[in-house]
């Protein structure tokens, strides 16, 4: 961790001293339950929890300040802000000035997670694994993303950062905490519409991330996006773009599951092999930021084989009694359920597609899951499994479509339809929570 002592963190703060001793701190905590000897407790407060009534418990356990934004009587080597969120930032955005890692910031509807991890893998081929820091699972928001950079050490060269958002202006708030050296943005899909309206005002809520990138900085953009014109107009930034036509700086052909990518023209890396397509769209913004890092031909040449086996994120789970379940129950929006419905239809095998409905699609919910339902309908997938309030209101006069007003009800029907060579696709959004689905297959 970079070192943090109390005369420094009271200036980072910018709230004068009142009386606390100058110490150096070993760590910095949210939690009570992990927190460490001599570290600092942030009291952060929530929808559902209040750090500040565990404010005794922190310094029971060692910690040696705590910093909140409550009042609390009688409690000494107590900081008291304006906003703890604030302080959290506050104290991240330190953490980046002191160590200065590149930073590579991804954002975008779809593939955060993905795209973040093919960035990691390809860059284990040229940089030690010490060297680099990257979210830890979906920590990708106002609190999960100083947690990260907590974690800068003094060999931390670049930094993989996801950002994520639900409302215009986090992606702004998020990005001056770390300012971008390479932004990535995946797509512009309908995830969060039902508070942004539109995919415009989407676009525009992801842009936040472009603005705050360095001047000297690059960013790796989707060119076959019908936003790319919005997203890059007015920018001066090195562009690198990425898609499925030639136009594209980076971009790949196809022969069966086999792909060879190219850049500016270029074959630069050849039969990798992906099961799902759109992870070789986002592989290519990985490619993006190699180029950025300086790869030569011979680094490229080495990768073969890159890992996108993300729990709960179109997870293959290959059980003994020979069928495949496509764990893909961490969320769902109408992009990556089709994406998924697509990869589905294109397995061989019996296929079975167990849907749950789609949160935070404001007034259009119920246009798209009537969407999904016909999208579902025209693929080649055997039977169709719905649960959920928006699902039980689409239309179907397909024999092979059943709406279930319950799990166990679903879990009771799908076991009497499945087959020796069944495939499983399971998503919906997290709300659903589809792996109690997950869980009961895996014990039939």
């Amino acid at each position: 961790m970079v070192q943090l002592d109390t005369n420094t963190l009271l200036k980072i703060l910018n709230v004068s001293n009142n009386g606390l001793e100058n110490k150096v701190f070993s760590g910095i905590s949210i939690d009570t339950r992990s927190i460490k000897e001599n570290e600092i407790f942030i009291a952060i407060k929530g929808k559902n929890f209040n750090g500040h009534h565990f404010i005794e418990d922190a310094f029971e356990k060692g910690a040696s300040v705590c910093i909140i934004a409550e009042q609390i009587p009688s409690k000494p080597n107590c900081i008291i802000v304006e906003n703890t969120d604030l302080a959290l930032a506050q104290i991240a955005a330190y953490f980046v000035q002191q160590q200065k890692p590149k930073v590579i910031a991804i954002t975008g509807s779809n593939g955060k997670t993905t795209t973040k991890e093919a960035i990691l893998n390809i860059l284990k081929y040229k940089f030690s694994e010490h060297t680099i820091l990257a979210t830890e699972g979906n920590l990708n928001n106002h609190i999960g993303l100083p947690l990260t950079l907590f974690k800068l050490k003094v060999e931390h060269k670049i930094a993989i950062l996801e950002m994520g958002m639900n409302h215009s202006g986090e992606i702004d708030y998020l990005s001056k905490i770390a300012p971008p050296d390479i932004a990535v943005i995946t797509n512009i899909g309908e995830a969060h519409i039902e508070n942004f309206s539109t995919r415009k005002n989407i676009a525009l809520a992801k842009k936040e991330l472009l603005l705050n990138t360095s001047p000297t900085g690059t960013l790796i953009l989707p060119f076959d996006d019908d936003y790319y014109e919005l997203l890059s107009d007015g920018l001066q930034q090195k562009k690198i773009t990425f898609g499925k036509s030639n136009k594209a700086d980076i971009y790949y052909e196809k022969t069966h599951n086999l792909y060879n990518f190219y850049y500016q023209g270029k074959k630069i890396i050849e039969k990798i092999k992906f099961i799902a397509e759109h992870n070789a769209i986002n592989f290519m913004c990985a490619i993006g930021v190699a180029t950025e890092l300086d790869f030569v031909e011979e680094e490229f040449n080495q990768i073969k084989n890159i890992n996108f086996n993300i729990p709960h994120r179109l997870e293959f789970k290959r059980m003994k009694n020979g069928m495949t379940i496509i764990d893909d129950c961490y969320n769902a929006n109408p992009t990556s359920m089709k994406k998924a419905l697509d990869i589905l239809s294109d397995m061989v095998g019996y296929k079975i597609a167990v849907i749950g409905d789609m949160a935070e699609l404001g007034k259009s919910a119920k246009q798209y899951h009537q969407e999904i339902i016909s999208y579902a309908e025209n693929k080649n997938i055997d039977l169709i499994f719905r649960f959920g309030i928006f699902f039980k209101n689409t239309e179907s006069d397909i024999k092979k479509n059943f709406w279930y007003s319950s799990k166990e009800l679903l879990i009771e029907s799908l076991k009497k339809n499945l087959k020796s060579n069944s495939i499983i696709l399971v998503k919906g959004s997290r709300s659903m929570k589809m792996e109690d689905i997950i869980e009961a297959i895996q014990n039939f």
